[in-house]
């Protein structure tokens, strides 16, 4: 029986097993004291992990040492007795046996001070209506050295700012030339439009002209900067001090890789998310689907009143019941949903009973996922830090760019492994970044993209040729073969010899590689549902040798959750649409069904007796519903997902629930009265909820082993100097109303409470992240075991753990899959969905910046294939629907796109199966794409009027004084 079990004995390095360096500790004498440090490490990076402040701004620990600030300038001396010393930058320096370092010397704390002051000659008093203001690097470290007082009273240099889209606003006059942003975002995360131009002191760092930034991580830039110049615009825009936003630790949800973010809010609204460090996860990054996907929680669409039945005006739950046993049914089949939390989708199976439990997914999904269950229970899914030191790595037909970012993030750093290699063997150390990237040159690791198109990730691979879909299953195939044989891979040479076939050319490309690999990772994802590819991976892990790692990658947050509660028992949709439910009541929690087309959803309407949707956002489902309760989003509930990993993350609300709004599994108990067997009545705190499922539901984590004893003793949400609290409803009250009470979560609604490192055994997620003289995110590095380690408050790791036992109905429920699976061929082409960050997501289309960054509707097919549709001159085709619609797409074609395949792009392939659907293409006349054209530009500008009016919505909200952030907002 599979089940979520806490490591007890398991820490978190067992889990995501990262790549060790064993390093001699070597006594330093810092100030006259001795501390023991790691040989040869970074000095800066040392003498921080020590806990010593010492001011920096160009090195940052992902990105290592170039020496471009010299504000780490400290003094070392001969031995002991030595008085003046010499001045070296301790970001440059190795730690060596024996020094004798001098941090308060007078030369070196001057000389720190004098650093600040020239970079304060150009730099503007923007204090107080900057952005950064409370929350800035360049403040903490002005203040840590002392320049109180500016001498300089001449001219300052002025740039013009650019516009660098809506998620990332400019500001550089504030600059003070760290080259932190270039060295992020062209050197770590590849991006090509983003430079620095210029000379000595007139040195700019932004793109070649106005323009969006094309990285899906530019909204890093925001931290990266030790300063005011990159400031996240949407936040800008609404804008709340670090001191008064309300924050809680939280699990993005985005995708399934399961980042962990902190969110923030102020006055019932969201304002930002930002990293939260998790060194086997994301690390110090995460992508901007990640750090602005939120904004939907802040809709004027969010569903916040109960419709369908007739309730006083204060909701109360025992009226609740009696308006709900009016719409009784013989029985109840209850749909869960992939981005529910477990605890949610648990409730709602314990609700209905296991043979009335609908995954919500087709019987294709569900094989999809069973076969990524399969990996995650070999504990051979291989973590980001995995990947990222890895020397060999196959992604087939995944571009993971555009739907799993920080995966490709982290592929692209284990590309320079093979120039780490070599500067170690030239005495070289891994922080010296310029030196290693002189002595690697153009020298990577493997990477190989077996892929349909071109993605980002192509610039850094051995091979992106595109290829047919059927041509990467069948060298996945290859490869698992070659695994297979008793020794494996050394059938290589003999299959492939005297074969001049482009194929096997590659084949042996790739044996060769994962032959003198010695950490080889192999990546596949679900955005295809190519359930033989994945199938072929699966296979491969079962035999492939303990070194080889995988990385199978569900398409939602908790897929690997809801798959684990899957059984035997469980509907698919296909079977959910078989079923008699004249009598049955349904209820859909979380779940628009968007694998289903709109007369399939109608139809499910007609036919349940009652149609109950519990959802947080409107959709077609709820507009069908009978009853429509009112969910909270995961910034105001608790929970779990479960990442691609295994791993049971939780997520804290960062505010309170609004009545009559309640979490999913609220609703699951308050329906069990009527709908269920009254198992859930008695369980009206989530921790009792818990405690039920994990004694009743397999795979169900046991969270409150992790959280019990923080119960008593809850951290606070609010930072100490939070202000207007008492304030802030002054419109509404002027009586001071107590805290919300939460009984079931380790944070507490107030500024009260032990610090989230405190000393009652298990650590918690941090809500935010401050330290004395630290008031910028970098302060992280103080609550971290080594900087760029392990969290030193780090909470115990609970991961899925049992044995993988593929069961007959697995097996039927495989074959019927490969039938429905519909291989979708229009003019000889094979149609796929485009895969877009800000696009492929059902509440993309409700983010008004995500909208301004999607792709227009596009056909993208290979060069040669433009032939097909009147000889190559025509720029837009019309696609038609079996339910008799209709609509026009671009038509692009590329190079770098395998001949035979094409990509569709439209905002209607988020809510239902489009490729499905589609029963032909073809050309259109020049007035329907005029008429097309214009369509377009009238729906930007109803985006446009959208944003400001919910924009103008949320500060009416919160009584908005009507200061601007100068510069920002726009």
């Amino acid at each position: 029986m599979d089940k979520f079990q806490p490591n007890q004995s398991t820490t978190q390095s067992e889990i995501a097993k990262p790549m060790e360096v064993k390093t001699d500790l070597v006594t330093v004498h810092v100030d006259g004291k001795a501390v023991q440090l790691p040989k040869g490490e970074n000095l800066l990076a040392a003498i921080l992990s020590k806990k010593y402040n010492l001011p920096y701004f160009c090195w940052h620990p992902s990105m290592g040492s170039i020496g471009a600030c010299r504000q780490c300038a400290i003094t070392q001396f001969t031995d002991e007795t030595q008085q003046k010393g010499r001045t070296i930058m301790a970001c440059m320096t190795p730690v060596v046996d024996g020094m004798f370092l001098g941090l308060e010397h007078a030369p070196a704390a001057e000389f720190r001070e004098q650093v600040i002051a020239a970079m304060m000659t150009n730099h503007p008093h923007d204090c107080p209506v900057c952005g950064e203001g409370g929350a800035c690097h360049l403040q903490d470290m002005t203040v840590m050295t002392g320049h109180s007082h500016r001498q300089y009273q001449g001219l300052k240099r002025t740039f013009t700012n650019q516009y660098l889209g809506p998620l990332v606003n400019h500001e550089m006059n504030r600059c003070i030339t760290c080259y932190r942003c270039e060295r992020f975002y062209k050197d770590y995360a590849g991006g090509k439009d983003f430079s620095a131009c210029g000379s000595k002191n007139q040195v700019y760092f932004g793109r070649q002209q106005d323009g969006v930034l094309e990285s899906e991580f530019a909204g890093n830039l925001v931290e990266v900067c030790p300063t005011g110049v990159f400031t996240d615009k949407p936040f800008a825009a609404h804008y709340t001090r670090k001191w008064d936003l309300q924050s809680a630790p939280s699990i993005c949800h985005g995708c399934a890789v399961g980042c962990n973010i902190s969110v923030g809010e102020r006055y019932g609204s969201v304002r930002r998310v930002i990293n939260r460090y998790h060194n086997d996860i994301n690390g110090y990054f995460i992508c901007d689907k990640g750090r602005f996907g939120f904004a939907y929680v802040n809709g004027d669409d969010r569903i916040n009143k109960i419709s369908g039945i007739e309730l006083a005006t204060a909701f109360k739950p025992h009226e609740f019941s009696i308006a709900m046993a009016r719409h009784n049914a013989k029985t109840t089949v209850g749909i869960g949903s992939a981005r529910a939390s477990q605890e949610s989708n648990a409730a709602l199976k314990q609700l209905v009973g296991r043979e009335n439990f609908c995954s919500g997914l087709t019987e294709l999904q569900q094989e999809c996922l069973r076969s990524c269950q399969a990996l995650m229970l070999q504990n051979r899914q291989a973590s980001i830090s995995d990947i990222e030191q890895s020397d060999c790595i196959i992604v087939l037909d995944e571009d993971l760019t555009q739907t799993s970012a920080r995966i490709a993030l982290a592929v692209r750093q284990a590309t320079r492994n093979a120039a780490f290699d070599k500067a170690e063997q030239m005495g070289i150390p891994r922080w010296q970044d310029d030196a290693v990237r002189t002595a690697a040159q153009d020298l990577r690791s493997d990477l190989y993209l077996l892929q349909s198109k071109s993605c980002k990730l192509d610039d850094v691979a051995a091979f992106c040729e595109p290829m047919l879909p059927e041509q990467i299953l069948e060298l996945a195939r290859d490869i698992s073969d070659f695994a297979n044989n008793p020794h494996p891979l050394g059938l290589a040479q003999t299959r492939t010899e005297g074969s001049h076939s482009e194929s096997q050319t590659l084949l042996s490309r790739i044996v060769q590689s994962l032959q003198h690999a010695k950490r080889p990772v192999i990546i596949a994802g679900c955005s295809h549902w190519h359930l033989a590819l994945l199938q072929a991976v699966e296979k491969l892990a079962t035999h492939a040798p303990k070194n080889w790692q995988f990385a199978l990658l569900p398409d939602a947050v908790n897929a690997m959750g809801l798959v684990s509660l899957m059984d035997e028992h469980t509907l698919s949709l296909e079977q959910l649409q078989a079923k008699d439910l004249s009598s049955s009541a349904v209820i859909a929690m979380e779940n628009s069904l968007p694998a289903w087309s709109s007369e399939q959803r109608k139809q499910l309407a007609e036919q349940a007796e009652t149609l109950v949707v519990i959802d947080h956002s409107r959709h077609q489902l709820s507009e069908l519903a009978d009853i429509v309760l009112p969910a909270t989003a995961f910034t105001e509930s608790d929970g779990v997902a479960v990442n691609y990993q295994g791993l049971a993350q939780p997520f804290f609300a960062v505010k309170p629930q609004v009545k009559p709004m309640h979490s999913s599994w609220q609703w699951c108990q308050l329906l069990d009265d009527v709908f269920g067997q009254g198992t859930l009545i008695g369980l009206q705190k989530l921790s009792q909820l818990r405690s039920y499922l994990t004694d009743n539901v397999t795979g169900y984590p046991d969270m409150n082993a992790m959280f019990a004893q923080h119960l008593l003793f809850k951290s606070a949400r609010q930072p100490m100097r939070y202000s207007g609290r008492t304030a802030m409803i002054a419109n509404q009250t002027v009586h001071e109303p107590k805290n919300p009470v939460d009984s079931d979560s380790p944070y507490s609604f107030s500024m009260e409470g032990p610090g989230n490192d405190d000393g009652y055994g298990h650590a918690l997620p941090r809500s935010f992240s401050w330290a004395p003289g630290w008031n910028s995110n970098q302060s992280i590095s103080k609550y971290q075991v080594k900087v760029g380690g392990v969290m030193s408050n780090r909470a115990d790791m609970i991961r899925l753990v049992g044995q993988s036992e593929p069961s007959a109905s697995r097996a039927q429920t495989s074959s019927s899959a490969k039938r429905n699976h519909r291989s979708q061929r229009i003019l000889g082409l094979q149609l796929r969905q485009l895969e877009h960050l800000f696009a492929n997501d059902e509440f993309a289309g409700k983010i008004a910046e995500f909208n301004l960054m999607a792709p227009p509707p596009c056909l993208l097919i290979n060069t040669d294939d433009t032939g097909k549709f009147n000889q190559g001159t025509v720029s837009h085709v019309r696609v038609e629907l079996t339910d008799n619609s209709s609509f026009i797409v671009q038509l692009i074609p590329c190079a770098d796109i395998a001949k035979g395949v094409a990509y569709l792009h439209h905002p209607r392939a988020n809510t239902s199966p489009l490729l499905d659907l589609v029963v032909s293409i073809s050309t259109v006349s020049d007035a329907d794409i005029s008429a097309h054209q214009q369509q377009l530009s009238e729906n930007l500008e109803q985006i446009l009027q959208q944003k400001n009016r919910n924009l103008a919505r949320l500060q009416q909200t919160d009584q908005r004084i009507p200061i601007q952030i100068v510069g920002e907002g726009s």
